[in-house]
């Protein structure tokens, strides 16, 4: 259920948003090309459940990732980073 926000624009003016989908199998292609298999997501809760729907995470757990998903605290603070 993405959603799309229009703005006035040019009648020239053509505006594209990916899916989710498209923006998981894209960071798929660039992990695979960069040989990371094995690597971690930090995500705020709402990216983490987003990321654990079957359509999402099937994409990122196929062979050879192996990813590690972590769900970082609610409001976000720089000390649940940089510990």
């Amino acid at each position: 259920s993405d959603v799309l926000l229009f703005q006035e624009s040019s009648p020239l003016e053509v505006q594209l948003a990916p899916t989710g989908r498209e923006l998981v199998q894209a960071l798929r292609g660039l992990l695979l090309q960069a040989h990371w298999h094995t690597f971690t997501l930090l995500v705020d809760p709402a990216s983490s459940t987003a990321l654990r729907r079957p359509e999402l995470w099937t994409t990122l757990t196929a062979q050879p990732l192996h990813p590690t998903l972590i769900t970082l605290s609610s409001p976000l603070r720089a000390q649940s980073l940089f510990r």
